[in-house]
């Protein structure tokens, strides 16, 4: 490791939660489930986080809801529970139940542009009313004793980049860490993320600064770092189908504990079966969602295309699995090499590979 990826690589301290090396799976609708976080925290993460919880639902004790909680008990890293709303007794309570459950640390989401949410006063919208959102950090942290963190974007649209300011107030309000998500709302994930609102926060704050926002490769890890000093990486899309991107950053970062063994075709093979078992028991009837999964395992794969086509032709989770054995058969005949094939880079960790 070059000296100055050492001086990159320090742990992040989120109260009394240290998070090492510095880099999160991001909070994904949809996706990072218990079966998906169970997978991931195995290969490097410092912290995981649950796809977003309603405050709402949890109160009501949707079912839904009940799967969210159940997540820290399945992950062996510190785990951030996200949870939305727009009231903030009722984000209290939802923070309490998440604490109970095992939560390391309660995310607010502050940043979800999808319509629903936003109707409901929160998740971006709260962007647009500072005042609602300090009032619900606020009563979140009187509400646990565990750290609180606000997962947020720089403003509604181009036209209200007020991410400066609110993250100054939110500082005040007491969270404990704030994420940002280097786009508006507007953009949803569109464009380039512009980091250099990351770099003006952590010059502004005192509380850590996780940057997220087109990171998918250990080069983009070292260079959000050392352009904007944040504390953290946050990757979101970047680890769908690819944990081992955790991995290898997580061996640049520690080279001098024990290497975890170069992955074969094999492993590639366990890691997924693990996934779509655990999702077939906790999932049954969602064979649509499971199929994106495995598809995003493909990615950066020899012949890849006409195996998605396979993949999505499958009409059961049996085939599915039948169809994505006789892939990764044809994966270890060509001799390709898993890390090369999933872990792109543009040179700077390739000595390391």
């Amino acid at each position: 490791m070059h000296d100055d990826e050492n001086v990159l690589c320090g742990t992040m301290q989120i109260g009394a939660v240290t998070v090492d090396p510095p880099v999160v799976m991001a909070p994904m609708a949809g996706v990072t489930d218990g079966p998906f976080l169970s997978v991931v925290s195995r290969f490097g993460v410092g912290m995981v986080t649950s796809e977003m919880m309603s405050a709402e639902g949890c109160r009501r004790k949707d079912p839904s809801a009940e799967r969210i909680l159940a997540v820290p008990a399945r992950v062996s890293v510190p785990t951030a529970i996200q949870i939305f709303g727009a009231h903030p007794e009722v984000m209290g309570d939802a923070a309490r139940a998440a604490e109970d459950r095992g939560a390391a640390v309660i995310d607010i989401n502050a940043g979800c542009p999808v319509r629903k949410i936003v109707r409901q006063g929160a998740g971006a919208a709260l962007l647009l009313d500072p005042d609602r959102l300090m009032r619900l950090v606020e009563t979140v942290k009187r509400a646990v004793s565990i750290p609180v963190t606000v997962k947020t974007r720089l403003g509604w649209d181009k036209n209200t980049l007020n991410v400066l300011d609110v993250c100054r107030r939110l500082e005040r309000a007491g969270a404990d860490a704030v994420t940002v998500h280097a786009r508006t709302a507007r953009q949803i994930y569109s464009g380039q993320a512009d980091w250099t609102w990351i770099g003006e926060l952590k010059r502004e704050l005192s509380i850590p600064v996780i940057g997220n926002g087109d990171v998918t490769s250990p080069s983009d890890f070292f260079r959000m770092k050392s352009q904007t000093g944040c504390d953290a990486v946050m990757i979101g899309r970047g680890a769908l189908g690819n944990p081992w991107l955790f991995q290898v950053i997580a061996q640049l970062c520690r080279p001098q504990r024990a290497e975890a063994p170069r992955p074969q075709w094999e492993d590639f093979r366990r890691t997924v079966h693990e996934l779509a078992e655990m999702f077939i028991q906790e999932k049954p009837k969602a064979i649509g969602a499971l199929k994106k999964h495995l598809v995003w395992y493909t990615k950066g794969c020899p012949n890849a295309s006409v195996w998605r086509y396979r993949l999505m032709s499958a009409p059961d989770g049996a085939s599915l699995l039948n169809v994505f054995d006789a892939y990764v058969l044809e994966l270890a005949a060509s001799q390709a090499d898993v890390l090369t094939c999933k872990v792109r880079d543009n040179g700077l960790a390739q000595e390391h590979l």
